[in-house]
């Protein structure tokens, strides 16, 4: 019998946007629920990050936006990005009247740094993991009911169906620890729970658990094409040459860290000259060290010696896991290059998730969404401290509306046989004697995904390649998987999310035929505003999948391209081109 939870609003997940979207449906109702599939001040991606969006002066807010809409190359909701910049000072100011403090300088002044990404845009720094300490304390001290190491598998619906044609009325869960199924019955739920990033060291459990319930349950969503997403990570090597990671290098890239290779030249010289590192997006940077190994520039470094004493010493304030780990590894940034390697990462902040509108409404009515479970309209492949500014003012935002639509409701029913069906289908995994562990499924999925040298530059044929592994491995394989305990039982769901997502990610980059911030394809090396300023949607209609295409309204927005035309990739890169020359 499944432990009944009843409530006005779900808040599925506990990163900041899920705080802000809990505190915020408190104003309206009296129930509110938050459950996250780890413990709240531990888990997700907001202990990991250190900077947001400053509060904007108003005269400030034009060059600001047109920061954000000249990075995401147009691609971007220039009324949500508006939003952000309008609102982030309010919700700042609140943060601090609950004790999240910012850093200062000695006026008494934010202290202001240029994001990874930005020109004149500017961000204030913070310690991720005290401010997910102190959300904690403040959800506690309004009331708030923290339901912690629950996985929120699946949602409810009015007429017991996925994809429903009614709305949403609640959940199911699992305890991860002991494999208790949970009932929850929500007037509203409000997902929260995070980009997906797969498994990564750091961030393990963020596998698009909420993008995937919700495509189950029929909502739309939208850019995922753009959630398969380059990006490059530190490491050090052991003496028989074994890669060791060590963190993301984009925490260093915000900072002014230069990229060199072997030659001991700034690789961006070669392909972004006005921007650099600090101004260039991941995906540029991605394929730009990509392309430096595959044509035997390599290796590369992070080279941070120039760094200002004072900026090493802010780092060990608000980056103190990250430069711990350098200190382990004998590695003073002061004085030693870091090695570099290019990766690719199925997920990303924002880039590809939920459909939502302004007020983080999503396509079902009683489903709401906000922060980077979400799509963030504002800004594809956003310059860093945008995300976490997007969690503080859009969960806010999806707190309020879907606490005002949860007051107005009244009682809810789920229907027991969906209950039973779901419940059931999550613990399937647990009566299985032989098959697979769930982490042959992660490691099939990321033999053809993960690889830099096949997947940062694709074609159409090696999209149709990966496809039809994935479908192979939902068909044959995630059927098998097995467990034999909670914990792999919590982990066989996640890899069903995990596969999906990826599914969902690859047809959409089959689709989209151009090459832009992210997501290039190699036989369409430039970037399309003539035909492709759109979006790429996709809903579940019964076991099929639904594309859609919602146009960009470019020309009603303020800041637009000078012209429509097709603009050459600044990395120009061809397989076929390295297979003439023997590479």
């Amino acid at each position: 019998m499944a432990k009944v939870i009843e409530t006005d609003v779900l808040v599925v997940g506990g990163g900041l946007a899920g705080f802000r979207a809990a505190m915020r449906a408190r104003d309206f109702v009296d129930r509110v629920t938050l459950v996250d599939k780890a413990n709240v001040a531990r888990g997700g991606g907001t202990v990991f990050c250190h900077v947001m969006v400053a509060p904007a002066p108003k005269e400030a807010r034009q060059d600001w936006l047109r920061d954000i809409v000249e990075h995401a190359e147009y691609f971007s909701n220039q009324e949500w990005a508006e939003t952000v910049l309008e609102e982030q000072g309010n919700r700042v100011k609140e943060l601090e009247q609950w004790g999240i403090s910012f850093q200062r300088d000695e006026k008494g002044e934010y202290l202001l740094m240029p994001p990874r990404g930005a020109d004149k845009l500017r961000a204030i720094y913070y310690e991720g993991r005290k401010l997910a300490q102190r959300m904690r304390e403040i959800l506690l001290e309004a009331g708030i009911n923290i339901i912690e190491r629950v996985m929120v598998i699946d949602l409810l619906t009015s007429d017991g169906k996925h994809p429903t044609q009614g709305n949403v009325v609640g959940a199911i869960g699992l305890h991860t620890r002991t494999a208790e199924t949970y009932m929850m019955r929500s007037g509203a739920v409000v997902i929260t729970s995070g980009q997906l990033a797969g498994k990564l060291k750091s961030m393990d459990n963020l596998t698009g658990d909420g993008q995937a319930m919700a495509y189950r349950a029929g909502a739309e969503l939208s850019g995922m094409e753009f959630a398969h997403w380059p990006n490059f990570s530190l490491c050090t090597r052991a003496p028989d040459g074994e890669i060791r990671f060590l963190y993301s290098g984009a925490q260093f890239q915000n900072h002014g860290a230069w990229i060199v290779n072997a030659g001991g030249e700034r690789i961006m010289k070669r392909y972004a000259p006005q921007l650099m590192e600090r101004r260039s997006g991941f995906g540029l940077i991605g394929q730009a060290m990509a392309k430096e190994y595959l044509e035997g520039r390599g290796p590369l470094y992070f080279d941070m010696r120039h760094f200002p004493k004072e900026e090493v010493l802010r780092l060990r304030k608000v980056l103190p896991q990250t430069l711990a780990a350098f200190d382990r590894a004998q590695l003073d940034i002061s004085h030693d290059l870091v090695e570099v390697i290019p990766m690719v990462i199925h997920g990303g902040a924002g880039n590809g998730g939920i459909k939502t509108g302004l007020r983080g409404e999503s396509s079902l009515d009683g489903l709401f969404t906000a922060g980077v479970a979400a799509q963030m309209r504002g800004c594809i492949e956003p310059p860093a401290s945008f995300a976490q500014a997007v969690c503080n003012v859009f969960g806010h935002r999806a707190g309020e509306d879907a606490g005002r639509y949860a007051a107005g409701r009244g009682e809810v029913t789920p229907r027991q046989e969906q209950v039973e069906e779901l419940l059931e289908r999550a613990l399937s995994p647990l009566g299985r004697i032989d098959g697979l562990a769930a982490d042959d499924i992660f490691l099939a999925v990321n033999r053809v995904l993960v690889p830099w040298e096949f997947s940062m530059f694709k074609t159409e044929a090696s999209i149709n390649e990966a496809l039809s592994e994935l479908e192979r491995i939902e068909r044959e394989d995630l059927t098998r998987v097995r467990a034999e305990q909670p914990h792999e039982l919590i982990k066989a769901n996640e890899a069903r999310n995990y596969l999906l997502m990826c599914r969902l990610s690859y047809m959409s980059a089959l689709e989209r035929k151009e090459t832009r911030l992210c997501h290039y394809r190699q036989e369409y090396p430039f970037r399309d505003d003539i035909n492709w300023l759109k979006w790429i949607t996709l809903r579940r209609e019964g076991e099929d999948i639904k594309l859609g295409f919602e146009p960009i309204p470019i020309e009603s927005y303020k800041i637009r391209p000078p012209t429509l035309t097709k603009v050459p990739a600044a990395v120009q890169f061809s397989s076929d081109r390295l297979k003439e020359v023997g590479l």
